[in-house]
């Protein structure tokens, strides 16, 4: 055993290796820039509440349908989601084509951390999930 680790700590790095090493990092370095800022910006964003959509939303002349009960306006741009657990408070930048939650009663409130110009809004809690219109929906989480 002692002959191996010595041989091992006297052996120095080869060129070849550390350019091999150079290069896989790279490599895992340029495929997380790309998948981080590969996002499109749509025109529009959905919000799904237990799988189902209660909101539509165009950012390009403010409108919107509500479906069901559990939306409400409460403000030029702001909406709240009700659920059985709880609510979210959704806040909608036209000019930036962005949206954020800028309230919510869960208990982690990550929701409140993620932008949809950032890929999604997820809230597990309150099964929350806000997208551009045209993605596909996940599996429900939570």
């Amino acid at each position: 055993m002692e002959e191996i680790k010595k041989t091992l700590s006297e052996r120095p790095i080869k060129i070849g290796d550390l350019f091999v090493y150079i290069l896989l990092i790279a490599i895992v370095a340029l495929c997380f820039l790309l998948s981080a800022f590969s996002v499109e910006r749509g025109d529009s964003f959905d919000v799904y509440s237990h799988g189902e959509i209660v909101l539509q939303y165009s950012f390009e002349d403010g409108s919107y349908r509500i479906s069901g009960s559990a939306v409400e306006k409460i403000d030029e741009d702001k909406f709240i989601i009700r659920c059985d657990r709880g609510y979210n408070v959704l806040t909608v930048d036209r000019e930036k084509k962005d949206v954020v939650v800028t309230d919510a009663d869960c208990i982690g409130k990550e929701c409140t951390l993620m932008k949809l110009s950032n890929g999604s809004i997820i809230c597990a809690p309150h099964s929350l999930i806000v997208k551009y219109s045209g993605e596909e929906l996940s599996p429900k989480v939570g």
